[in-house]
């Protein structure tokens, strides 16, 4: 998860634990922090495994340092050649410019918070 709002990040965290989809929920302040965490843990090994790569990205827009389109437009370029991560909008905006910037991005879906069960199942299964 890539947002710094520590509020919306527990309450996420709390719907993700009671879907039991996951055992482990990371979480990166901003898309600086988020590009660092990729590159640490999804680099193949000499051995081909990936150490801790995250299955999906739930990445909001307005963060400090690098929102999550700058975000997203450094991760295409470096990773998502090799690395293929559903990234998933989940920002508190509904403005259709961010809806459409998004989709230029490619992203797999995007969710207006608050996260709930059934926007997550619904972003997974188009993920």
């Amino acid at each position: 998860m890539v947002d710094d709002d520590e509020t919306s990040n527990l309450l996420t965290t709390m719907v993700i634990a009671d879907m039991n989809i996951t055992e482990e929920v990371d979480v990166a302040a901003n898309g600086e922090e988020a590009l660092q965490y990729i590159m640490k843990n999804c680099e193949q090994s000499a051995a081909g495994e990936q150490a801790n790569c995250p299955g999906l990205i739930l990445l909001d827009i307005n963060m400090p340092i690098m929102d999550g389109f700058e975000f997203l437009e450094a991760y295409k370029s470096k990773f998502d050649k090799e690395n293929k991560v559903p990234v998933v909008m989940l920002s508190s905006s509904s403005n259709h410019k961010d809806f459409d910037k998004a989709k230029a991005l490619k992203v797999k879906g995007y969710i207006v918070k608050p996260l709930d069960e059934e926007k997550l199942q619904d972003a997974l299964a188009n993920s």
